[in-house]
């Protein structure tokens, strides 16, 4: 009898999860292969199987950790109201998003932050996807503006220069106590009255 084939993506989402947890108590620069696999109660041969280099792992977990956001915010900016509403919802979610990882686990978020800046490609393509729905809900307003047209590429940046604070999480980090529920509703409803 054959033996049944490994679920990959079981596999492949346990070893992510046990570089989560090692990676909340050691950072990235400690964690390895081996103790990942150890983690999961395989070899470390079994493990590059999946990821052939520590880095490939580390930068599918930060994938992961990217979708996640993107599929939540790509949902806002599709969904139902306004461009208006859904960009100042997709902005306070952002927020939401990365205040409550923060808070859930700080030594987690670093690790993250320390993981983003050792794989800058990875951040910058993931910055341009969020820009771009942010970029789509300013052109959407605009055919929305009687008569009167916006510069988009300008209109969109003006919007991330000022929710900067409220989306970069080396800030968020930083700023956490300063970083309340009014002030960041101020941010975001001036960096919204750039569509007026």
């Amino acid at each position: 009898m054959a033996r049944p084939k490994p679920d990959e993506d079981l596999i492949k989402a346990q070893l992510l999860d046990a570089a989560e947890r090692l990676l909340a108590r050691y950072g990235p620069a400690k964690v390895t292969v081996t103790e990942i696999a150890s983690e999961c109660g395989m070899s470390q041969s079994n493990a590059y199987r999946y990821y052939p280099t520590k880095q490939a792992l580390m930068a599918a977990f930060a994938a992961r950790w990217f979708s996640e956001v993107e599929a939540k915010l790509a949902e806002i900016a599709q969904g139902q109201g306004t461009p208006r509403a859904r960009l100042r919802h997709l902005l306070k979610t952002q927020l939401a998003i990365k205040i409550e990882r923060h808070d859930r686990d700080p030594a987690l978020f670093r690790a993250y932050l320390e993981l983003a800046a050792a794989n800058p490609a990875a951040v910058a393509a993931h910055s341009k996807r969020l820009s771009s729905l942010i970029d789509g809900l300013v052109a959407e307003t605009s055919d929305g503006l009687s008569g009167r047209k916006i510069n988009l590429a300008a209109t969109t940046q003006a919007i991330l220069d000022a929710t900067l604070m409220v989306r970069d999480p080396w800030l968020i980090a930083r700023f956490r106590d300063a970083l309340d529920k009014e002030r960041a509703d101020s941010l975001i409803d001036l960096a919204i009255s750039a569509l007026d």
